[in-house]
């Protein structure tokens, strides 16, 4: 799956989730609430619960969709293990 595709099923999903654009959130509860709606509604549900919100209210839901990306983007900006630190035996720089 092309990369802008993964975004935006991350988005979908972000956007479809119970996380408030109000709060501060880390990456990891980001991608927690992507991986967590994902499971629980399925890329299908996602799209779904999109739609209806775009349907019922289009000028908020443009509002928690551009959240939902740049929040998308900057949580997998860099792999998780990447924010830790090197892992023993590996190349930093790989």
């Amino acid at each position: 799956m092309p990369t802008a595709d993964i975004t935006h099923l991350r988005a979908e999903a972000l956007f479809a989730s119970l996380t408030q654009p109000s709060e501060r959130h880390a990456p990891a509860s980001i991608r927690q609430a992507v991986d967590t709606t994902l499971a629980r509604v399925g890329p299908r549900g996602c799209l779904e619960r999109t739609a209806w919100a775009y349907g019922a209210d289009p000028t908020t839901a443009v509002a928690r969709m551009q959240w939902a990306v740049a929040a998308v983007r900057m949580a997998y900006e860099s792999p998780p293990e990447a924010a830790a630190g090197p892992a023993l035996g590996r190349d930093p720089y790989l």
